[in-house]
């Protein structure tokens, strides 16, 4: 019991470092106030940070990970198909794609606070659709 506790507290301790740092600068932008952008999804590893840590997409989209250093994507909840992305090494590439509405909650499990997010939602301003 003690260490099921633990874990809880460690992965909610990791969400919340996570929904603190997040910002508006964070959030991928509409390219106008009525549109989507099409760009591919893209998430970053710069030091102990995904980059952006949170982002919005459309139901089908791949969203591909680009690693500089050795990391996970361990998701915490609901899982992509394809699900986790186990340890990779510096310049590799690894993409998911997002089917089914939610949020997907993901850590690094090499290094305790570095969280993201992907929020799948229909379409809209701020919704990077798929290719």
């Amino acid at each position: 019991m003690g260490k099921l506790l633990a874990q809880r507290w460690m992965l909610a301790t990791a969400i919340a470092v996570g929904l603190v740092s997040c910002g508006p600068a964070d959030v991928m932008q509409p390219t106008s106030a009525n549109s989507v952008t099409d760009a591919a999804p893209q998430v970053s590893t710069v030091g102990r940070t995904f980059e952006p840590a949170y982002i919005v997409v459309a139901p089908g989209a791949n969203v591909t990970w680009h690693f500089a250093s050795p990391h996970t994507v361990t998701f915490t909840g609901p899982k992509p198909v394809q699900g986790d992305v186990p340890g990779q090494q510096a310049g590799n590439v690894v993409a998911r794609t997002f089917s089914e509405p939610g949020t997907y909650y993901y850590v690094c499990s090499y290094h305790a606070g570095m969280s993201g997010s992907i929020e799948v939602q229909s379409a809209g301003p701020g919704v990077v659709t798929p290719n």
